[in-house]
């Protein structure tokens, strides 16, 4: 069998667009239209097997130099707070609203075109903590979950459709802030090129 290739090739439409993203919770559904992308978010190759609902295969994507460019993918590992999160969507232009659930844990509602899109924002004592987190979060949410770490800070996102995650997760930079990762049919899948922590 051969392996398609799926590669993001370009900074999507403006964060303003169209396109909106939906849900109140870390498990409600986001609904950005991939065809408001106008293909210039990722090429895929001919002969790319349609795995998941939207035809992108999770094994064959990754992140596009492009994206990231200028970004700072210096790998951190500890000593982060919820700030430095909020700080991030701060510099992207990204309009949000934070609630405090507890001291360790915090919901981002990130407002986009009069939706809201949860995310959730759990602080952990070290990175391995916080990526094993968010692996178990996910596992627990199921297919289409998905979320990004960065040291010790653990990003849960709405389960939402894989075209739809990639989209919101380059639109918002977040490949650039913290590891992506996207839940499959059986396992969670690191999409990589973007920002990386070992």
């Amino acid at each position: 069998m051969k392996r398609a290739h799926v590669f993001v090739v370009g900074w999507l439409v403006a964060w303003g667009s169209g396109a909106a993203l939906g849900g109140c919770s870390a498990s409600a559904s986001m609904s950005t239209s991939p065809t408001s992308l106008d293909g210039k978010v990722y090429a895929v190759s001919a002969d790319a097997p349609e795995v998941e609902r939207s035809g992108t295969s999770l094994g064959d994507v990754h992140v596009g130099n492009e994206v990231c460019a200028g970004a700072d993918l210096t790998s951190v590992y500890g000593g982060l707070r919820v700030d430095a999160f909020t700080r991030f969507l701060e510099e992207q232009g990204i309009d949000f609203e934070k609630v405090n659930a507890r001291e360790d844990l915090h919901y981002v509602d990130v407002n986009r075109n009069g939706r809201v899109v949860r995310l959730r924002v759990a602080t952990l004592q070290t990175a391995r903590e916080a990526a094993r987190d968010l692996h178990e979060a996910m596992l627990e949410h199921g297919q289409g979950s998905w979320g990004v770490h960065r040291g010790n800070l653990a990003v849960l996102g709405p389960v939402s459709d894989v075209d739809d995650i990639l989209a919101f997760a380059i639109e918002a930079k977040l490949v650039c802030w913290g590891v992506l990762s996207i839940a499959g049919r059986d396992d969670n899948f690191v999409v990589p090129g973007g920002y990386a922590q070992l």
